[in-house]
């Protein structure tokens, strides 16, 4: 992840998931229509949610003590 804060990495994630889902319109429109289709029609809701959060949770690793940065030196 580009940012380390919380609020800023599940910004981020769900930028670049949303561009990743534009850049597909003309190779898998049935992914892009089930995607913003969320936006007009409340029965297809939780897809784009479900979406986005499955991705931040797959992607955001926040730093602990027990993992800490890696730093190259």
């Amino acid at each position: 992840m580009k940012y380390s804060d919380a609020q800023n990495a599940r910004d981020e994630s769900d930028r670049a998931t949303i561009e990743a889902i534009m850049n597909t319109i003309s190779t898998n429109m049935e992914l892009y229509e089930a995607f913003e289709s969320d936006k007009r029609n409340k029965n297809n809701q939780s897809f784009k949610k479900w979406l986005l959060d499955m991705v931040f949770n797959t992607t955001y690793k926040p730093e602990t003590r027990e993992n800490p940065p890696k730093v190259n030196p």
